[in-house]
């Protein structure tokens, strides 16, 4: 995820240098105003333990920065920022069916490198069949589908005019 602000610029790609893998952001006190104005998504869902903050899970969740499909109020976007190996769990598939159920939009974002757009996928349409038939092991097998269809498209390199593309 690009951060592009007056306290902070982070390219696609880069984890955070403030970042300490299980300890989270070690500047949290001083922090600029772009991160101390944004809060964590799964901290907003009840359902959602610590287990799913981004530097335990590898996923970070984000409202969907665009508005989602017709006949769908709200939209979430979950970025693979660690192992892919978390898309191939049961507590994974499980998150993710539950937003389908809830009709929530859900996109897979998977960065690209660094300096690259991200690749993203929208889900609900691929595996809500699955979902309704409580199939765990194909929703399992389309996620993991979806990704690697994700990390086969050809990267974007990101410039000025592809940011105001």
């Amino acid at each position: 995820m690009a951060i592009l602000d007056d306290g902070m610029h982070k390219l696609p790609g880069v984890t955070c240098s403030h970042c300490s893998l299980g300890q989270g952001c070690v500047i949290y006190t001083t922090r600029p105003n772009v991160c101390r104005d944004y809060y964590c998504l799964w901290r907003s869902l009840p359902e959602m333990d610590e287990t799913w903050r981004p530097d335990m899970s590898g996923i970070m969740m984000i409202p969907t920065d665009t508005p989602p499909p017709p006949g769908y109020l709200f939209g979430v976007t979950l970025i693979l920022t660690g192992s892919p190996d978390i898309l191939r769990t049961d507590k994974f598939a499980g998150m993710l069916a539950g937003f389908v159920e809830s009709e929530t939009a859900v996109y897979l974002d998977v960065p690209q490198g660094v300096g690259l757009f991200s690749h993203r996928s929208f889900l609900n349409d691929q595996l809500a069949p699955a979902i309704a038939a409580r199939d765990l092991p194909a929703v399992k097998a389309l996620i993991w589908s979806c990704f690697e269809a994700l990390v086969a498209k050809p990267a974007v390199k990101l410039t000025a005019d592809t940011v105001k593309a």
